[in-house]
């Protein structure tokens, strides 16, 4: 579902997942200050969005971090 997320009065954006009120804040100022990571532990709210890029803001777990760091050679798995 496509939806509208008022930002200011200058920045409206257009993203096509459903929130509940009290998350838009939290998704909009990640893909505001152009984050290429959400860390979220929010299962309940954003689960259905772990794994997913939504604008360019990919929405991850603490698991998902951590593997994806694993994965890259950052730091290693023990």
């Amino acid at each position: 579902m496509l939806q509208n997320i008022t930002i200011s009065q200058d920045l409206v954006l257009d993203v096509s997942v459903e929130l509940k009120s009290k998350d838009i804040p939290i998704l909009s100022g990640a893909i505001t200050s152009q984050c290429t990571h959400l860390l979220t532990g929010d299962k309940k709210d954003f689960g259905f969005l772990f794994g997913k890029q939504v604008q360019n803001v990919l929405i991850v777990s603490p698991k998902l971090l951590a593997e994806e760091m694993v994965a890259k050679g950052w730091m290693e798995k023990t």
